[in-house]
């Protein structure tokens, strides 16, 4: 894929242009495909042509990207690309030749919307600062970029004895790190000990966790751990509700969530285009079916608990035979079942539906104090083809209207409809 990019000067007054034929042109290179939010994949790149040491800011297109990235050292000499300064290019707009134009002059003009503190030139001596009075003590220090998108910028901290992972978050995550906080305190091996928080900056520093993604793992016990430990803190959030609430967790209850914005957040994503006409017909016309799903809730005798609101293989690492949770961003006070869906689904997938079965079995039971299993097994299948709908809804109502970007957004609306569409059909094959 073809990637361009806008390269600020060490002190942020240059651009690095392509100079060919007495015109200017963004850098572009082509590149295997990858994740929006990796950065590191681009600084390498960079090193290895330039010579030249970046931090990655953001990407601000997804059809054809396009990454803002700051210098953080000088570029050593090159024939082919120049610093101009940022001053002079309106006087060279006639040779400045890229479809990108526009996007330039919003440079010139600093009209960008910078909606996360991260993604302006010059944070990470901030970052930096404050992670050398959290965990520096002696010999050297090192800050590896390892993200960065709206929804957080990931490092990774090398000191000469531990090493540590750095990670900002937006004010709608402001709850994350307190969340994986309050957990480990309660179950200090299920996740990333916390070393440091800075609340008014929604920074944390957690330890490093090594080892594989659970999502690799053809081990099932290490699958039936991770399930076990959820149930774990699960049940100790139901008892210590108010003390989430305090900490500014998000009480997102499913019945109230589909029965005030499902509708609402389904125009809302036709509207703008972000869901084909087709399948919004489609999903409209299952709407009255599923609402008398949520109905069947009405009367649930389950307490709402913490939901991961995330939880598979992929934020799950394997260390010394230990599931370790992570990445508590989209947590919620909510159903406690949405939380084993998608890791239940992906059993079923790896080993077998009898092992997500048996599993599935050993879940309910565990919540048999408030309702036989027979009944908290038939609200476990309404969840099932709820949760697609619900996290759709959450996101469309609490979570892409913080963002000014959204550079993920069409794909997660894609994820969810697909989802959606999937149980509208396998539920019309039995009518």
């Amino acid at each position: 894929m073809l990637l361009k990019f806008i390269v600020y000067s060490k002190d942020n007054k240059s651009l690095l242009l392509n100079q060919l034929n007495q015109k200017f042109f963004l850098p572009a290179f082509e590149f295997d495909t990858f994740h929006i939010a990796v950065t590191s994949t681009i600084n390498h790149f960079f090193m290895e042509e330039f010579k030249l040491k970046t931090n990655v800011l953001r990407c601000n297109y997804q059809e054809l990207r396009i990454y803002e990235l700051e210098a953080l050292d000088d570029l050593k000499n090159n024939n082919k690309y120049v610093w101009i300064k940022i001053s002079s290019i309106p006087s060279l707009k006639d040779q400045v030749s890229d479809d990108k134009k526009e996007l330039l002059l919003n440079v010139l003009n600093n009209t960008f919307n910078r909606s996360v503190s991260w993604f302006e030139p010059g944070r990470q001596k901030e970052m930096r600062y404050w992670v050398e009075q959290k965990v520096f003590k002696n010999g050297s220090l090192t800050l590896i970029q390892m993200r960065s998108w709206e929804r957080a910028a990931l490092f990774k901290v090398k000191t000469s004895k531990t090493n540590y992972y750095f990670k900002a978050v937006p004010k709608t995550f402001a709850h994350e790190a307190l969340v994986h906080r309050y957990i480990s305190g309660q179950y200090p091996s299920y996740v990333p000990e916390i070393i440091a928080i800075n609340e008014n900056r929604n920074w944390y520093i957690m330890s490093e966790i090594q080892g594989d993604l659970l999502g690799k793992s053809k081990e099932i016990e290490h699958w039936q751990k991770a399930v076990h430990r959820i149930i774990d803190i699960q049940k100790n959030s139901y008892i210590h509700k108010k003390r989430l609430q305090k900490l500014g967790c998000p009480e997102r209850p499913l019945v109230e969530v589909l029965n005030n914005y499902l509708e609402q957040s389904l125009e809302g994503l036709v509207d703008s285009n972000y869901i084909s006409k087709a399948n919004y017909t489609v999903l409209k016309q299952s709407i009255p079916s599923m609402l008398s799903l949520v109905h069947q809730l009405d009367d649930s005798y389950l307490p709402k608990a913490l939901d991961h609101g995330d939880l598979f293989g992929g934020n799950i690492i394997v260390q010394n035979g230990q599931p370790i949770i992570y990445d508590w961003s989209d947590s919620s006070l909510t159903h406690p079942f949405l939380s084993v869906v998608v890791i239940l689904e992906e059993i079923s997938e790896i080993f077998s539906n009898n092992q997500s079965n048996s599993l599935l079995e050993s879940y309910i039971k565990e919540w048999e104090e408030f309702d036989t299993f027979e009944h908290l097994l038939n609200e476990y299948r309404i969840i099932r083809i709820l949760a697609p709908l619900y996290y759709l809804t959450v996101y469309q109502q609490f979570i892409f209207p913080n963002f000014a970007d959204n550079v993920d957004k069409q794909w997660v609306v894609n994820d969810y409809v697909d989802q959606w569409l999937n149980h509208i059909f396998r539920l019309s094959a039995f009518d």
